[in-house]
């Protein structure tokens, strides 16, 4: 995975699915991989872990730019759990170079709408 998208993350867990001969839902939406993920699917839980270090690269380059003192994550990603959240946010502050030596807070937004993306 290069990219921390949410069709690259389907597209990786469909792929990783199809390598190790295991099922893969049809469709997989994004719904259905976060559902995967919450009952500790292995390929998703490895998907997202490998999403995460991408996210949190991201994050860090953003703080060490503009020094935020909350990112809010929102839409499709929103689903993600907390702990995903707490992890982002603790791998963020121990990776940036902050001003003051303060951190910054990584929440969910409200969603505003579902959408729903497949990869079929």
């Amino acid at each position: 995975m290069e990219q921390a998208d949410i069709p690259h993350i389907l597209e990786n867990f469909k792929k990783i699915k199809a390598e190790t001969n295991n099922t893969c839902p049809s469709p997989l939406t994004w719904d259905t991989f976060i559902d995967l993920y919450n009952k500790a699917d292995k390929v998703a839980v490895e998907v997202i872990n490998k999403a995460c270090d991408y996210i949190i690269a991201g994050l860090t380059t953003l703080c060490n730019c503009f020094d935020p003192k909350i990112i809010f994550i929102g839409h499709e990603f929103s689903l993600l759990s907390d702990e995903v959240f707490a992890k982002l946010q603790t791998e963020v502050n121990a990776r940036t170079i902050m001003s003051n030596h303060k951190s910054v807070k990584i929440v969910k937004s409200r969603r505003v709408e579902r959408r729903r993306n497949t990869m079929e």
